[in-house]
């Protein structure tokens, strides 16, 4: 009896041992509640993060930059990526975006409500809950929440500078290696209020020694120029802007520079506060809607402008993949922001007017 208590004793002993120092009797350590645990030392480095698993709620919940937004007048969708920085998401252009988002497959279409796209801007870091995902190339997600994580930290410079002459293209002949620029808004930049709508073009002669880049500094060909592109020149030697003497200009740098979705839609959106009216149609058609059909229908329109706009392949912007339209013609309502009504029905618009003369 007492050989058998002197090894109960030993045994406790050993176990009582193995736990004041730290282990289990498999030999793993275990925390001591007397001693503050030390948290390893993380890695400094970036690392992308992933899909995370499901919650308890069934949403997936995804973390990335907005790279991009698109609005149809009568839906709302952001591009939402990982492994881009900011800098590239500005200065990239959409299809260059989209490419991207494709090939590194942490990216994701996501339909949000009116008062969520308003919210959501380009380089915002977002946290999106999501449900039914259609599995297309980028996958298209339903927007259950969604949390802004951090603020766009760029500063991005708007307005003009006098040494830098800037426009958009209205043509180009390759033959001769000339593009027509429009300059209005640089010519006007230091007007205030209303301006003269006379519009103000240069032609701009690209030679062997001037330099074409995009926003990024990557070189480009002038074949790469569409009409529409924003472009920012820096003058071979000074020069001053001259309607009537017409002074030749010689570039020394020309960037194509990558356009905000406002200046994509600059000249659809409404001005002073009014909404705005366009009918966009296919270049060579006949619009079905014209002037006497919105007297007749919807003579409110005329209070912040209609316009017809024909659609044409190849331009700098793309007005169907801008305004997700899958088919023209259609009729699109702006406000001093983005599109806020869309129908191909003139009828349905006379009722949005009255509908919305209705509230006040």
């Amino acid at each position: 009896m007492k050989s058998s208590h002197r090894l109960l004793m030993l045994v406790l002993g050993l176990s009582v041992g193995l736990m004041n120092s730290g282990c289990t009797e498999s030999g793993s350590k275990v925390a001591d509640p007397g001693v503050p645990v030390v948290p390893p030392i993380s890695s400094t480095a970036v690392v992308d993060q992933e899909i995370k698993e499901p919650d308890k709620s069934g949403f997936p919940y995804f973390e990335g930059m907005v790279a991009g937004k698109r609005s149809s007048g009568k839906s709302w969708s952001v591009l939402v990526i990982q492994g881009l920085s900011e800098n590239e998401v500005v200065h990239s252009s959409w299809d260059e975006i989209v490419g991207k988002a494709d090939r590194n497959h942490k990216a994701a279409f996501y339909s949000v409500t009116s008062e969520q796209y308003k919210q959501l801007k380009v380089g915002q870091m977002v946290g999106m809950s999501s449900t039914q995902q259609e599995d297309t190339f980028i996958p298209q997600r339903n927007t259950t929440d969604m949390k802004i994580i951090q603020e766009p930290q760029l500063v991005q410079v708007t307005g003009y500078r006098d040494d830098i002459v800037t426009g958009n293209m209205l043509s180009m002949d390759p033959k001769k290696n000339i593009i027509s620029l429009d300059i209005s808004n640089w010519v006007n930049r230091h007007n205030h209020g209303a301006v003269n709508s006379m519009m103000h073009s240069i032609n701009v002669p690209i030679g062997e020694d001037t330099e074409l880049v995009d926003a990024l500094g990557r070189n480009i060909k002038l074949s790469a120029l569409k009409v529409g592109d924003k472009l920012e020149m820096i003058p071979a030697k000074k020069w001053s802007y001259d309607q009537m003497k017409g002074i030749p200009f010689q570039a020394k740098q020309v960037t194509r520079l990558t356009m905000t979705r406002s200046e994509k839609l600059d000249h659809m959106l409404a001005r002073f506060g009014r909404i705005h009216t366009v009918v966009i149609f296919e270049e060579g058609k006949v619009p079905p809607q014209d002037e006497m059909d919105f007297e007749r229908y919807v003579p409110g329109a005329f209070t912040g402008g209609i316009s017809w706009v024909p659609y044409r392949e190849g331009e700098a912007v793309d007005y169907k993949k801008e305004l997700m339209l899958s088919e023209l013609p259609v009729i699109i309502v702006f406000d001093d922001q983005d599109a806020i009504y869309q129908t191909d029905s003139i009828r349905e618009l006379q009722k949005w007017f009255n509908d919305r003369a209705a509230e006040g």
